[in-house]
């Protein structure tokens, strides 16, 4: 477990403390925002929400606020790539547009990790332990 914090510090270092084509700074708003890797440095919503499911699921287990603050604010970053009608974009600048199996699949499925690892974030009355993830 001693890993975890520098697999989490790996991915900030070459994934968002970095420039990317799209010139989105790597922290807005407090968040980490993700790109989505070396061949592709675009940042990317649901790229963002697997990093703040493993700062959910590291503060789990360490109780560290820092980690629950990041995850915070990269999943709230995560739902601005959501459009009122339901539509979801890679990231804002990708030019993408909409890769199904990301945003719809994995994006969303990072959410419910999230909500595991910090209870009081899912929905009232919300059955979540179903959900397993582990280290």
């Amino acid at each position: 477990m001693t890993n975890v914090p520098k697999l989490l510090k790996w991915t900030e270092d070459n994934f968002v403390n970095v420039a990317t084509p799209d010139g989105l700074p790597g922290q807005y708003h407090g968040a980490y925002v993700v790109a989505e890797q070396f061949a592709y440095m675009y940042r990317m919503g649901y790229q963002t929400s697997r990093q703040a499911a493993e700062y959910a699921a590291w503060y789990a287990v360490t109780g560290d606020v820092n980690y629950k603050d990041r995850a915070y604010r990269g999943f709230n970053y995560s739902t601005y790539m959501m459009k009122d009608n339901g539509e979801s974009s890679d990231g804002p600048t990708s030019g993408v547009g909409y890769w199904w199996g990301d945003i719809y699949g994995e994006g969303p499925r990072m959410f419910f990790y999230g909500f595991m690892a910090v209870p009081e974030w899912a929905p009232p009355s919300e059955n979540i332990s179903c959900i397993r993830y582990q280290f």
